[in-house]
C-alpha cells in the first residue's frame, strides 16, 4: 500500500496538471498581445466605432460595455475586408467604456482571459453645433468632442463670446487694456518715486540758497 501510494504521488510530480489558469503558452500570450483597439468617431453617420484588429484563429474576443447588457463574443471570422472587428454605437452623447476580454481556444489556457483591454470614447459636445462655434473653432468648448456635461449653455455663452471677443482684439487694444487693467500698480510707484525726488530737490536747493547767504 506504501509503495503504491509513493507510486502515485511520484506519478502526478513527473506529470503536472495540464489546466492553467494563467496559461503558460508564449505564443497564444504574444497573440494576445497582438490585439490592438482604436476609436474612431465618424461625422456621417454619427456614430462611435471601436476599431479591433490583431485577432487571428487561436484566440477569440468577449467584448462589453457600460451601456449594453449583452456580452458579445467575436471571432477572425468577423473580420472585414481590411482585417478588424468593427463595432458600431449610435450613443455619441454618452461616454462608452469597452471592455474587451481576450481569450485563448487552447481548453488548456482554462477559463481566464489572457488579456483585458479597457478603452473608452470622448463625449461628443453638444454645444460643437451651435451657430456661434464657426467664429471660435479652436476654443475648447466648441470642440466636436469635449466634456460639458457640467456647462450651462449660459455659461457657455458667456465662455465662447468672450473667447471670440479676445479672439478679435488688436495688439493696440490688448496694450491698451493691460494698461487700463494694471496701470495704477504702475503709476503710484512712479509718483511716489517722483515725489520723493521733488521734494528732495527742493529741500537741496534750499539748503545751497542758505549757504550762499
Amino acid at each position: 500500500m506504501k509503495k503504491t501510494l509513493i507510486l502515485i504521488i511520484s506519478i502526478l510530480l513527473v506529470f503536472p496538471t495540464l489546466i492553467n489558469a494563467e496559461c503558460s503558452n508564449e505564443t497564444l500570450i504574444e497573440y494576445s498581445k497582438s490585439i490592438q483597439t482604436t476609436i474612431i468617431n465618424t461625422s456621417y453617420p454619427n456614430t462611435i466605432e471601436l476599431h479591433i484588429s490583431g485577432i487571428n484563429d487561436y484566440i477569440y474576443i468577449k467584448v462589453k460595455n457600460n451601456l449594453e447588457t449583452e456580452e458579445k463574443i467575436y471571432t477572425s471570422k468577423d473580420k472585414n475586408e481590411y482585417g478588424f472587428i468593427v463595432l458600431s454605437s449610435p450613443n455619441i452623447n454618452k461616454q462608452l467604456i469597452y471592455e474587451v476580454l481576450i481569450y485563448s481556444k487552447d481548453t488548456g489556457c482554462g477559463e481566464k482571459p489572457l488579456r483585458t483591454i479597457k478603452t473608452k470614447t470622448e463625449k461628443y459636445n453638444k454645444y460643437s453645433s451651435y451657430a456661434v462655434c464657426k467664429e471660435a473653432k479652436d476654443f475648447k468648448y466648441c470642440l466636436e468632442y469635449y466634456d460639458t456635461d457640467n456647462l450651462s449653455e449660459n455659461e457657455f455663452l458667456i465662455e465662447v463670446n468672450k473667447y471670440i471677443e479676445s479672439s478679435n482684439k488688436t495688439m493696440f487694444d490688448k496694450v491698451l487694456e493691460v494698461i487700463l487693467k494694471y496701470g495704477i500698480y504702475v503709476l503710484v510707484p512712479i509718483i511716489v518715486v517722483g515725489g520723493f525726488f521733488i521734494i528732495k530737490t527742493i529741500i537741496y536747493k534750499k539748503k545751497v540758497k542758505h549757504e550762499t547767504k
